[in-house]
């Protein structure tokens, strides 16, 4: 796993200028809908706003997340976490 999160990194992750990260909850949690993002940073903190969700955690993300190593590469990211976990919801997409 640690060669496959590598490369992925490296070989894709590396080429974008925003990520937004998508997660939904846990099986046995509904999420409600909040970001994750470093809010120090202005442009991560637009991309953050202008999600309109109901909750903005500022957090720096450099705790092994994707978002966190995309941070450290210098692109703005920001962590998305909506809805059930295995589950389609149309009105969420």
């Amino acid at each position: 796993s640690e060669v496959y999160a590598y490369r992925f990194v490296n070989r894709i992750v590396k080429e974008f200028d925003y990520l937004v990260d998508l997660h939904t909850a846990s099986f046995g949690r509904i999420n409600s809908y909040y970001i994750r993002a470093d809010m120090e940073n202005p442009v991560t903190r637009q991309m953050a706003l202008l999600q309109n969700a109901e909750i903005v955690v500022n957090n720096a993300g450099t705790d092994g997340t994707l978002r966190g190593a995309a941070g450290m590469m210098g692109i703005h990211a920001i962590t998305l976490e909506l809805g059930n976990p295995h589950t389609f919801q149309k009105n969420y997409i």
